[in-house]
């Protein structure tokens, strides 16, 4: 997240009469979490899913592991 940006001072509602948020601060209210195994990753590497209330965006991040 950009902690230079203010998601409000972009804040808006769509068609629907959603309150939406300036998106260049990134993502706001992480809600749900997935976590996605190598195996059945189509990577083949980790994966954790994130979604995001309030920006309504969602994060992949791949999970780096290492073995020693």
């Amino acid at each position: 997240r950009d902690m230079s940006v203010n998601p409000k001072d972009n804040k808006q509602k769509n068609a629907d009469g959603v309150k939406t948020y300036q998106v260049d601060a990134g993502d706001l209210g992480p809600e749900a979490f997935k976590y996605v195994s190598a195996k059945d990753s189509p990577s083949g590497t980790p994966i954790l899913i994130v979604g995001n209330e309030v920006s309504g965006t969602t994060r992949f991040y791949r999970i780096n592991t290492k073995v020693k």
